[in-house]
């Protein structure tokens, strides 16, 4: 890693991000998009992107009544804990920016669905002409092509569903950037409590994403001191909306209350622990509903509460069925089969998705056995590994895994181009050394 030098970004490399729409574009149009155009309608086409996020949309809406952080599923039941704060902060102050026009909201949500397709394309783009030292020409036509690919395939997810997975993806890429340029430059501790400070926002944004963000950040430290200011940052950015939590609903909730609420459903109300429309009818959001009903009636605080006694006597009582729903998510995260969520709405290519899917795990098991793997690439691999443990284990939508789609181009991007200089240079590792040791026994 010291020995790799930065190359200077010249009007040639500029010149070819020229080519990066045309080819972008190319590889989306592939993709079965409804009729209303994604081109022309910002991503608000005729299909679920008009909620805004379910429950972020009705705390937005309370925010921007003057209500407070309260009444996440559309009807009077009080102040919440349900969903982290910033999300619904930045809808209520577009709301209040633009008087309650929706145009607004929608607008703003189309320009969160383009943030993140370039955020998938940027990546593999920048390893391609800026990162490595030895950059070549294929290296940025193949940086388009995966980042395309990776687009085209999670399509649905990415330019037509709107909710939390998208400023997910943004934070994730974001992090893998700001550790890839640290890393580079050899910061240590100098800039170790900003770094704790935006990885506790990114919890109060997408809470798997932040947490993520500082174990990485931990992991990857070297001294006490660095790793005591990344925690110090994170709690005083998180603390005290949990203490705000804590006064309004009498009981302490890391960041947001509906994490048992989740893994009950995924163990008993679900047939197979990965929730699909049928078990999402069972959510609370429906007033209409038994849990509707019963969190309308006990307030969240017991409402969460009964519902984890109820996660844990289960699990204690029947371990190996928690084992294998366990086992089930992962198959569901690592083929991209997942969860229905909205599958009567679905309109992407679904087998597009299980080959990259497919690919990617090829693709991560190649640079997880290489001694050659880049440092950039293994950081995304700690990534993915880390955002993917919460839902594996305790519950999984597809939406959840849509936020790794930019992870996961630079996993791609990186183990192909392992692959090909291997075959250029004819010196892959693994062979190598099987080689060495046939020629000792021999």
């Amino acid at each position: 890693m010291g020995e790799e030098k930065t190359r200077i970004f010249g009007l040639a490399d500029a010149l070819r991000f020229v080519f990066v729409p045309l080819m972008a574009t190319a590889f989306i149009l592939i993709a079965k998009v409804p009729s209303s155009s994604f081109l022309a309608g910002l991503g608000l086409s005729a299909d679920y992107s008009g909620h805004l996020g379910g429950e972020y949309m009705n705390l937005a809406y309370s925010l921007f009544l003057g209500n407070g952080f309260s009444d996440p599923f559309g009807r009077s039941t009080g102040p919440t804990a349900w969903m982290p704060p910033v999300i619904p902060a930045l809808i209520a102050l577009v709301l209040t920016a633009s008087q309650g026009d929706m145009r607004w909201v929608k607008i703003a949500a189309g320009c969160v669905q383009w943030t993140t397709i370039a955020c998938v394309l940027f990546p593999p783009l920048l390893l391609g002409s800026v990162l490595t030292c030895d950059a070549k020409q294929w290296r940025f036509i193949l940086g388009a092509i995966v980042g395309s690919i990776a687009v085209a395939s999670n399509f649905y997810h990415l330019a037509q569903f709107t909710h939390d997975h998208l400023f997910g993806l943004i934070f994730l890429t974001l992090l893998w950037l700001m550790v890839v340029i640290d890393a580079r430059n050899e910061s240590g501790s100098k800039f170790a409590f900003a770094k704790g400070f935006f990885s506790g926002v990114g919890a109060l944004t997408h809470t798997v994403g932040g947490i993520a963000a500082i174990i990485l950040q931990l992991w990857l430290s070297r001294n006490a001191r660095t790793r005591l200011l990344l925690v110090f940052g994170f709690l005083l950015a998180s603390l005290p909306w949990c203490f705000r939590c804590y006064h309004q609903l009498g009981r302490f909730f890391p960041i947001k209350s509906n994490a048992g609420f989740d893994a009950y459903q995924a163990l008993i109300v679900d047939d197979d622990g990965v929730p699909d429309y049928a078990s999402l009818a069972q959510h609370p959001v429906h007033a209409n509903s038994p849990a509707g009903a019963e969190y309308d009636e006990i307030g969240e605080s017991e409402f969460v509460r009964s519902k984890q006694k109820l996660f844990f006597q289960r699990l204690q009582n029947s371990p190996a069925d928690a084992i294998k729903r366990v086992i089930f998510r992962f198959q569901a995260f690592v083929m991209g089969e997942g969860s229905p969520e909205h599958e009567f709405l679905c309109v992407q290519r679904r087998q597009w998705k299980v080959g990259w899917n497919c690919f990617f795990g090829i693709m991560v098991v190649l640079l997880a056995i290489s001694r050659d793997s880049p440092f950039y690439a293994i950081i995304a691999l700690k990534i993915w590994m880390l955002f993917s443990v919460p839902y594996v284990l305790v519950s999984y939508y597809d939406r959840y895994g849509a936020a790794l789609v930019s992870i996961q181009a630079i996993i791609v991007y990186s183990g192909v181009c392992l692959l090909i200089d291997c075959m250029i240079d004819r010196r892959f590792p693994i062979l190598r050394r099987s080689i060495k040791l046939s020629g000792k026994n021999g």
